[in-house]
């Protein structure tokens, strides 16, 4: 094992080193989607076979966290871009 694999990996799970640097980064993100279902109707029940609010939800996001050092100690970037559970 390469001495910047062991750094990397006391990150947590998923960092890799960057060839040329001390920097340690991990990729990663998520699909999120669902369906929500309500069968109140002013406050009376409705049959289940007639949903009074049905409802989708989908979300979807990506980061990345890069960890180095630098001469006043250990430093992070963590950026995310996405957009979490937005209704279509």
């Amino acid at each position: 094992m390469a001495p910047s694999d062991a750094r990397c990996r006391s990150h947590g799970d998923g960092f890799f080193g960057v060839a040329g640097s001390d920097a340690c980064i991990r990729i990663s993100g998520y699909i999120d989607a669902g369906a929500d279902f309500s069968t109140a109707r002013n406050g009376r029940d409705a049959p289940l076979l007639a949903p009074a609010n049905p409802s989708l939800r989908a979300g979807a996001a990506t980061a990345l966290d890069s960890r180095f050092d630098t001469p006043a100690g250990p430093a992070r970037v963590y950026i995310e871009i996405g957009r979490p559970r937005f209704a279509p």
